[in-house]
């Protein structure tokens, strides 16, 4: 459980809480959404010597960074406030932050260890109550409207939750979730043209799918003749039984779709997807051998 203090007036005692394995997420493909249950603890605000004094939060609002990025990713939608303070409560919402494909790669890209680590930033605006004497007796008043900036609210989902049930639930390529690493891209061309099949798959083209990773195949079958020869062994054989008798052939089903009357669907790109990004990594490998 993630948590940090809602701090009002420079007084401490209200809490923000955030399981990390209740985020979920919704709206895939026609409004992807990030949803993150908060829990609060409130209390009245008590001060040394002075009696308690309730208070409600009018307004909540929040911001989503991953950690080690002060660039914002998104910010929560708004909604509807109304969380009266006049004895000990737990309400609970939901923060939903809308996200599209751009946001989710940038996140993905930050996703260290397997985990994902994001940092919420918190505003509440805070309404305090103070008691006055009228003919039928007390009567609570608003007095002093308050903002309460919380800087770091850190929560780390877990690989296995994040993977399982919320990339699932975007659309974000089920197929890629083998982790193999990128860093130390060599072959950025190679990158550039499985990034575009990436997101032609985020749009259900298939064809666009095909048509970059056949080109990210082309690529590096020039990469390798270049660097090997073409009678060399780490091209004909290594390379080239995969490349030719099976990545290239297999690449090209789209192209004759129609010939042999068969229906490319989304495993089939799905898989092809991931086979080229490990044909990437190998190639990279091979060339620095």
């Amino acid at each position: 459980m993630a948590e940090t203090d809602l701090t009002i007036r420079g007084l401490l005692g209200n809490k923000i809480r955030v399981e990390p394995t209740s985020i979920k997420a919704e709206g895939f493909p026609g409004y992807a959404r990030l949803i993150i249950p908060v829990k609060l603890d409130l209390k009245p605000l008590k001060e040394s010597g002075r009696k308690e004094e309730p208070f409600i939060v009018l307004d909540i609002k929040c911001s989503l960074f991953t950690q080690d990025n002060p660039l914002k990713i998104t910010d929560a939608l708004p909604s509807s406030c109304n969380y009266k303070v006049f004895s000990p409560s737990t309400p609970t919402f939901d923060l939903e932050f809308p996200l599209d494909t751009y946001r989710l790669k940038e996140i993905e890209g930050k996703r260290k260890d397997g985990d994902l680590k994001i940092n919420l930033n918190f505003y509440f605006v805070v309404g305090i109550y103070c008691p006055i004497l009228i003919q039928e007796g007390e009567k609570q008043i608003l007095t002093d409207i308050l903002t309460s900036f919380i800087p770091l609210l850190s929560i780390e989902i877990p690989q296995s939750h994040w993977v399982k049930n919320i990339l699932p639930s975007l659309g974000y390529l089920e197929c890629l979730l083998v982790e193999i690493p990128k860093n130390n891209k060599i072959l950025l061309k190679a990158w550039d043209y499985l990034e575009k099949a990436e997101n032609a798959f985020m749009r259900w083209d298939t064809q666009g799918v095909f048509t970059n990773c056949r080109e990210v195949g082309r690529i590096l079958d020039n990469e390798i003749k270049n660097k090997f020869g073409e009678s060399d062994s780490a091209y004909t054989e290594r390379w080239g039984r995969f490349y030719k008798k099976g990545f290239n052939h297999w690449a090209s089903l789209d192209l004759h779709r129609e010939d042999i009357k068969v229906e490319v669907k989304k495993a089939d790109a799905a898989h092809l997807m991931l086979v080229t990004k490990s044909l990437i990594k190998f190639v990279e490998e091979l060339l620095q051998e």
